[in-house]
Formats: C-alpha cells, sequence, structure tokens
C-alpha cells in the first residue's frame, strides 16, 4: 500500500438498463472560456510585461514570482473539474454581476465570474479578474441581494489589487525588509494579519459603494454575516425523526437517541490578531452603520428573478448532497439529502444518495474502520447531531441492518435501477455472511408475541426441569439467555415484514447456501497446494522477467501529468520547463502505443482547445472519482463503484472499461553531507588527500532523479488492473522516458 499512498499524494498535489433521475448533476455548457485553454506560460508572459517600469528590482522580482506561481496554480483549479462554466449557475452569478456594473461597462468586461463546486461557504477573487463562488456559499444565502453584495465585495479585491500586493507585502515581512527588519516572529504575524484584515475592511466598505450605485435593497444584506457566522452549519437545522429509518418491525433502542440535539453555540470571537480577516461581529457593526440611515424603498431583493434565485440555490443544495459523498462525508450527504427530501419526497436523486452513503456507511463499519468515516457526534451542533449519535451508537450488525432494509425497500419501488440493485446484493451478502448465517437468526413473530410464547415454555418447562441432568440444565440455561439477548436486539426483529416477502426469502437462501458451498469447499490437498505455488512461482518469474500480459486493446490515457522540481529551491516547482515537458507528453505516449498496436486516447486538459467541452466534463468527472476511488483503496476497504451510471456512460463512449492515471515527476537536490565533515574525515585519514577534490566536485553537484507513476483502473469495478510506481533513472532523457512507456503499453497490450 505503500506504492499506493504515494500515488494517491501525488494525485491530490495535481488537483483535488438505468433509471431516469429527477435530478442531472451540473455540468459545464457551451465553449471552454480562454481563461481555460491558454496556456500559463502566456497568461505570465501577458502579466509579466504590464509591470511598471521604475519599480524596485526586489518589488519586481516579487511581482514576477507572484505572477509564475498564480498563473499556474490557477490552471489548476481551473482544469480539476471543480469549476463550472456556461450552466445555469454560472450565467444567474455572471446575471447579477450585469446588474451591479450596468453604468460600468469596462470594469464588467474584465471581471469573469464561475461557479465553484465546493460545499465550503467562499468566495475569492484573482489578480486578472476572475471571481470564484463557492456551491457552499449559494446554497446558504436568502436573498439575490446578499449574492450581491458578496461580489461587489470581491470586485474591490481585484480593482484594488489585493491579491498581489498581500502577496508582496507578505515576502515583505518574510525577509525582514523595510521597515519590518527589526521585528520578532510574533510581530511579523501580527503585521501580515493586520495588513490583510485592512485590505478586507477595504474591500466591505467600497463593495458597500458600489452595492448601493445598484438597485438591490439593504434589508437582507446585513443576513450575510450570520452566513459567515455559521458556515459550519448545514443550509438548514431540521429536527431528525427517528421514524425515517424505522420500520413497523426495525425499532431503535431509546438510547440511540439524544434526549435533546446538542446546542448550537454562538462562535466566540477569540484572539483577532491570530486572523486575517476583522472578525464578523466587528464587520457587521461597521457595515450597519454605513446603511443605518439608508432608505431602500424602491430597492428589491431579487432584480434578476427571486425564481431563479431559488432555483440556483437548490442545485447548489442538491450538489453538495453528492460533494459529501464523493468526499466520504457520508453523514453529512444523508442529513443534506434527509433535509431536501422534505421538499422533494419522491426525488429518487437524493433517495441514491442516502443508500450510496449507508452502503458506504455499512462497509467501513464490517471493515472495522468506522473511525474513517464517522464524526464523533459531540463535536456536532444542531439537529443534526441526532443522526450522528445514533451512527455513533450503531454496530456493524445495526449497520448492515438499517442499510437493507432502507436498499431493500427502494429496490422494489425501482427495481429497473441497476445502481440500487447492486447495492442491494452487496448489503445482503453482507448482512447474512458476517451477522446472520441463515434464517434462525431472525425472528418471524412480532417482540410481544415471541415474549409470550418464551414465557409460555418456560411455565411448560418448569415442570420437566428438575427432571434433567446437570449437563441439560446447563444448555437449557443457556438457550434462555441467548434468547433473552436476541430478544433485547432490535436487529432480531427488524425484518418480521421481509420474511413474508418470497423474494427476500429466496434471496437469503441463495446467499446462505453460497456461503455454506463456500466453507465447505473441498480443502485442497499437499499436491494440489505443490502445483499451485508451482504455478503462482513461475507466473511470478515470468512477470519479473517479461512483465505483466493484460491483453488489453483499447484504454484512455487520462490528466498526464509530468512535474519538474528542485528542491534546493524556495518554490520547488519548476512551473515553466514542467509545462513545455508535459506538452510533449502527450504525443510520446501517442507514439509509444502505437508501436504496440494499443487503441489509445488521451484526455489531456493542457491541449483542450474552446470545442473540447465533452472532454472537459469527462475529465472533471474522471478527477473526482478517480480521487474517491483512491481515499477507498489506500484505507484498503472494498467500496464497489458508486457511480455506475456515470461510468457506465463513459464506458459506451469510449469503447472501453480500461482508464489510466500517469505522470512523471522529475526530481534535483542537494547532495547530502557537510564539508566540515569532509575535511574532519580527511584530516583523520579516512580520505585520500587528492581525492578530496573529486568528493567536494560529488557535493555540490546535484542529484537527479525522475520518478514514473501509474495506475489503470478497470472503472466498470474499481479495482487495479496494473499499478507501477518506480524511479526509471538520473536525468529525465527522452530515450529513458519512450522506454518506458514502451514497456508499459507492451504489457498492457500483450497477451499471454
Amino acid at each position: 500500500m505503500k506504492k499506493l499512498y504515494l500515488i494517491n499524494f501525488i494525485f491530490l498535489f495535481l488537483i483535488n438498463g438505468l433509471s431516469a433521475q429527477d435530478y442531472q448533476l451540473l455540468r459545464s455548457e457551451g465553449k471552454i472560456p480562454n481563461d481555460f485553454t491558454t496556456l500559463s506560460s502566456e497568461t505570465y508572459k501577458q502579466e509579466t510585461e504590464q509591470i511598471e517600469d521604475g519599480i524596485k528590482r526586489r518589488e519586481k522580482k516579487a511581482q514576477k514570482n507572484f505572477f509564475l506561481e498564480n498563473s499556474f496554480r490557477l490552471r489548476e483549479l481551473l482544469n480539476s473539474g471543480k469549476v463550472l462554466f456556461n450552466d445555469p449557475v454560472t450565467n444567474y452569478i455572471n446575471k447579477v454581476a450585469d446588474e451591479l456594473l450596468k453604468d460600468n461597462p469596462q470594469l464588467r468586461s474584465e471581471i469573469r465570474i464561475y461557479a465553484v463546486k465546493s460545499p465550503h461557504v467562499n468566495a475569492f477573487a484573482t489578480n486578472s479578474g476572475m471571481i470564484f463562488v463557492n456551491l457552499g456559499l449559494l446554497a446558504q444565502l436568502t436573498t439575490e441581494a446578499q449574492l450581491a453584495f458578496i461580489l461587489s465585495h470581491e470586485m474591490v479585491h481585484y480593482t484594488h489589487n489585493h491579491v498581489l500586493e498581500g502577496y508582496i507585502e507578505t515576502q515583505k515581512i518574510k525577509q525582514s525588509k523595510g521597515m519590518y527588519k527589526k521585528l520578532s516572529v510574533e510581530e511579523k504575524l501580527l503585521a501580515k494579519n493586520n495588513y490583510s484584515k485592512e485590505r478586507e475592511t477595504e474591500a466591505d466598505l467600497e463593495g458597500l459603494e458600489i452595492f448601493l450605485r445598484s438597485n438591490y435593497s439593504t434589508n437582507k444584506i446585513m443576513g450575510v454575516f450570520d452566513v459567515l457566522q455559521y458556515a459550519y452549519l448545514p443550509f438548514d437545522d431540521i429536527k431528525f425523526e427517528r421514524s425515517f429509518f424505522e420500520t413497523d418491525h426495525l425499532k431503535f433502542p431509546e438510547d440511540y437517541f439524544l434526549e435533546t440535539a446538542n446546542e448550537i453555540v454562538e462562535p466566540e470571537e477569540g484572539d483577532e490578531s491570530k486572523s486575517t480577516h476583522p472578525s464578523i461581529n466587528k464587520r457587521r457593526e461597521y457595515i450597519f452603520n454605513e446603511i443605518a440611515d439608508i432608505d431602500s424603498k424602491g430597492k428589491k431583493d431579487f432584480i434578476v428573478s427571486e425564481e431563479d434565485f431559488l432555483d440556483v440555490r437548490k442545485k447548489a443544495r442538491y450538489e453538495i448532497a453528492h460533494l459529501y459523498q464523493q468526499s466520504l462525508n457520508y453523514e453529512k450527504a444523508i442529513y443534506q439529502a434527509y433535509m431536501l427530501l422534505k421538499e422533494d419526497p419522491e426525488s429518487l436523486f437524493l433517495q441514491k444518495i442516502i443508500a450510496k452513503s449507508l452502503y458506504a456507511l455499512t462497509t467501513y463499519y464490517n471493515e472495522g474502520d468506522k473511525q474513517k468515516v464517522h464524526t464523533a457526534a459531540d463535536r456536532i451542533e444542531g439537529e443534526s447531531s441526532q443522526l450522528f449519535h445514533l451512527f455513533e451508537s450503531m454496530s456493524a450488525k445495526d449497520m448492515n441492518t438499517v442499510t437493507l432494509n432502507y436498499l431493500w425497500d427502494l429496490n422494489k419501488k425501482h427495481p429497473d435501477d441497476l445502481e440500487i440493485s447492486l447495492l442491494t446484493d452487496k448489503v445482503f451478502e453482507s448482512l447474512v455472511e458476517k451477522h446472520f448465517q441463515n434464517r434462525d437468526k431472525l425472528s418471524s413473530v412480532e417482540r410481544n408475541e415471541l415474549a409470550k410464547t418464551v414465557q409460555q415454555e418456560e411455565e411448560e418447562d418448569e415442570v420437566d426441569i428438575a427432571k434433567l441432568t446437570k449437563y441439560e440444565k446447563i444448555k437449557h440455561q443457556q438457550k434462555k439467555k441467548k434468547e433473552v439477548e436476541e430478544n433485547k436486539e432490535f436487529t432480531y426483529f427488524a425484518f418480521i415484514d421481509k420474511l413474508q416477502d418470497k423474494d427476500f426469502v429466496r434471496k437469503f437462501d441463495e446467499i446462505e447456501e453460497s456461503i455454506t458451498k463456500k466453507n465447505t469447499k473441498k480443502k485442497e490437498t499437499a499436491k494440489e497446494r505443490k502445483a499451485r505455488i508451482k504455478r503462482e512461482t513461475r507466473e511470478k518469474q515470468l512477470i519479473k522477467r517479461r512483465g505483466h500480459a493484460h491483453g488489453i486493446d483499447k484504454m484512455v490515457v487520462f490528466n498526464p501529468f509530468y512535474i519538474k522540481l528542485d528542491h534546493r529551491k524556495d518554490q520547488p516547482r519548476k512551473f515553466l520547463k514542467s509545462e513545455n515537458a508535459q506538452l510533449g507528453l502527450s504525443e510520446r505516449i501517442f507514439k509509444n502505443a502505437n508501436l504496440n498496436n494499443l487503441d489509445l486516447e488521451v484526455i489531456d486538459d493542457i491541449v483542450f482547445k474552446e470545442n473540447d467541452l465533452e472532454k472537459y466534463n469527462d475529465l472533471a468527472f474522471l478527477n473526482s472519482w478517480f480521487k474517491e476511488r483512491l481515499s477507498h483503496l489506500d484505507n484498503q476497504v472494498p467500496i464497489t463503484n458508486l457511480d455506475r451510471e456515470l461510468v457506465n456512460e463513459l464506458i459506451s463512449k469510449y469503447d472501453t472499461k480500461y482508464f489510466c492515471w500517469m505522470g512523471i515527476l522529475g526530481h534535483t537536490s542537494r547532495k547530502g553531507g557537510k564539508l566540515g565533515n569532509l575535511l574532519l574525515a580527511s584530516s583523520l585519514g579516512y580520505l585520500f588527500v587528492p581525492a578530496i577534490p573529486y568528493y567536494l566536485f560529488k557535493m555540490v553537484t546535484p542529484e537527479y532523479a525522475t520518478n514514473f507513476y501509474c495506475l489503470v483502473l478497470d472503472i466498470k469495478t474499481g479495482e487495479i488492473v496494473h499499478a507501477q510506481a518506480e524511479s526509471i533513472g538520473y536525468m529525465d532523457s527522452s530515450s529513458q522516458i519512450n522506454a518506458t512507456l514502451y514497456d508499459l503499453f507492451y504489457q498492457i497490450k500483450t497477451n499471454r
């Protein structure tokens, strides 16, 4: 798993017959904007050409460093798959910006706004005029005017060049230049935070001026600060009813629920000196003072459209449920979907969010890895703490029982949905194999009826106990104890209604029979074991000598990367050289695939043009799917594919289920060792004196290493077909890279 952990780290470093559904996830539309297709080196060149003449050399260098790093980081965000363009949400936000700047066409032409698929309550601006608005923020707002106020704030960050100025000032503080020369570490931190707070206050107050020039009302804009203050809470605080998961026969024990949900505590302001933003209360106060005497008569909370605002907010809330599920925040996903179901109780999309999250929780619980997906209930505020406490109280057996009940009923309503059917089968198998080996473990009569039966049996047995031997009495007592224990477990009675369902009984018996066959499988003889070990050894030797032979005819390579690092520098990423190297990587990939007659397609954002929308959306999905998949693989938990419908679309489109993520890392680092140690060794006679110049040369000469990473996955099952993480030489020579790619594609294509 060490290789997989490293591959996961590299990926995170770079980023970050079906039933129709009522809600479809957002996708970008139309032509890809220039912001996404312009190479970072071109953006860097354009920005450095605009650096003013006559500024100090140190400041000029700082600006160039900022433009270099920012242009590349920004492009990585744009092509991460998280950023949306020309979609309904982004289009709506831009209409609000149109209204704000209808009297300032020049500024409006410079501003580009995009929605970001993130649950975090945030918006931010760049030095180049891009403003990003997270779906998490949109999900919490109550009026269009609040969105307009936030956009006004971000516009000031752009017009006043706050991002660039902040970077330059931070560099001065870091390097102890000018007025920061004699400051202590704590004083430098204070200076940095004070500078940032000044910029935020400026954005608030001057943003308010932009806002007030519009026709938006100030009546509700103070609510923005409530949104920011309680950003850590869900979009609403709705009581979680235990009846949501309970049935006539599945009843939770009383201690599985809190008497009252955890209280929502007003966040403490804390030490403002440690924050880069003014306190929420301070911001609320000075904005209130500014608008206290302003008459908003005739102005509006909604100008573009209240209907569109509510639709966009609803979309954001639906998307967040899916984002929580993808990021393994299953409890948050369930509560988010639960709240939305109050308004849309028949939404299959939301029901499947809950189904998938329950399945994933069950799998982690069954593997003994509950802590990897569960948040302690005492850390949760508000009504959702009931849900977290419920899952905290449940054992793996409990979780399996609740999940199968939910999935079985959902599957009955949607028998043609392959995703639901697959998850139902998986949970049913784990329930029988791990918790209920046969149907006798389940009660077919209600708790009160069973109690009567047990009492009657005890009364009948009372006469006979005296006649029992000591050993019969012990067995009798153990039987009664077991019946009492089972009588206490809610899982014992959970499937009474299901046991009246012929399909449920048939399925249970099939799984039970399959498990019995597996457990009673004929044991391997010594001769058979010897033959098997011989075959496996021969195969390992063959792989070591000639490589794998996967026999794959067609494959898709997505998001290939080429990164050059120099660890001797403060900023190790060699941005320009990395981009230049990556531009040639796709060509090398195609060339070596053709040499092996491997049918290959590459989805690479660095070569996207404005008409490559379909590939952009495919890459957006693959990036998020792959990140989720790596999390499960890294946790060593066997989760099945949770987005089978979208995956099947890709398999059909590209006519293959094999998708490959690969990349190259080139490292440069200083040789280890100290000059003093070398001279000391020499003086003690450990080194031959004439050889000292040679060792001095070796010490100051950089070390190089080039690493190659590759994962080939069967995206239908989510399983790894081929994994590779290895050093392929010192300098990243073309011949070495071509040899590595050729060998990889040979192993992919060839079939022994």
